[in-house]
């Protein structure tokens, strides 16, 4: 990507937030060697609060690359999500850390009895090798879907020259949008039997719980 974020709530380098350019880093494991838990919190508090202020309704919180399946920062992540009483996007069979699977194996179940909607699974619409593809590879992964609650993630976007200057991938994204919006794909969904759902009914479902 072109287009890099930025921290809100520190210009600190010490916090473990910002790389040299003064962005975030671009993956996980450079974020997780160095980042101040503490400072990650009042990050999370402070995009929380800056989309409210923005008039924004909560209908999920995601993870963004998945920064927050680890360990110190999991915890924290879903206490955000049930203080505003919001799904987060955490996933049951995930290959978390081998030696601290048993122990967020352990949060899940405790979370999910307290209301939190558990992803069972979590896959998605990846880059191709071309744009008229789409269609045939999603059909593909929704027919290899595994029964329960899947988090199904895809990159679509709307061609526009921000999108085009911001994203090298944009043909793909684009392709992903035109492919998810047409018949032939929805009418294969049916036939499948998938039920699609938003994040907004297992948010209502959530908040009837608690």
């Amino acid at each position: 990507m072109l287009y890099r974020w930025g921290p809100l709530a520190t210009r600190d380098p010490a916090t473990g937030l910002l790389d040299r350019d003064g962005y975030f880093p671009r993956d996980t494991e450079t974020l997780w060697q160095h980042i101040d838990i503490a400072a990650a919190c009042t990050e999370m508090q402070a995009q929380v609060s800056r989309a409210r202020q923005a008039g924004l309704e909560f209908t999920h919180f995601d993870s963004h690359m998945f920064a927050h399946f680890e360990p110190r920062l999991l915890p924290p992540y879903v206490a955000l999500a049930f203080a505003e009483g919001t799904p987060a996007l955490v996933v049951r069979h995930w290959p978390y850390n081998g030696q601290d699977a048993p122990r967020i194996a352990g949060w899940i179940r405790e979370w999910e009895d307290q209301g939190m909607p558990i992803f069972d699974h979590v896959t998605g619409s990846p880059p191709a090798t071309s744009q008229e593809d789409r269609v045939p590879h999603a059909k593909r992964l929704f027919d290899a879907l595994s029964p329960g609650l899947t988090c199904f993630l895809v990159h679509a976007a709307c061609d526009t020259p921000e999108l085009r200057a911001m994203a090298p991938d944009w043909p793909f994204r684009v392709a992903d949008h035109v492919a998810f919006q047409s018949a032939e794909l929805s009418n294969h969904i049916r036939q499948t039997g998938v039920q699609l759902i938003g994040y907004r009914v297992l948010r209502d479902a959530m908040r009837a719980r608690l």
